[in-house]
């Protein structure tokens, strides 16, 4: 995969924001954390990044009602806010 302009942009955009943000493939694995993120989580980028967003943190990210907001929200192209 060819890295654009527009990625980098994107990536330091995301690197700006201070709560800890995912950025997720259509797969739901992970394609980016931000660093406030790592550090309000205690993780690395490396056991992080290209895993399953249900596979983090020995799978405390396997909620019933976050997997019921990804797989049917995003699939539709919208999105939600404030989820804890």
């Amino acid at each position: 995969m060819m890295v654009t302009w527009t990625d980098w942009i994107f990536e330091d955009i995301v690197k700006t924001i201070r709560e800890p943000l995912l950025v997720l493939d259509s797969d739901l694995k992970v394609i980016l954390a931000n660093e406030s993120f790592v550090n309000t989580f205690k993780v690395t980028p490396e056991e992080t990044l290209s895993n399953l967003i249900y596979d983090l943190g020995n799978k405390q990210w396997d909620i019933p009602k976050l997997r019921e907001l990804l797989e049917t929200i995003l699939p539709q192209k919208t999105s939600f806010d404030n989820y804890e």
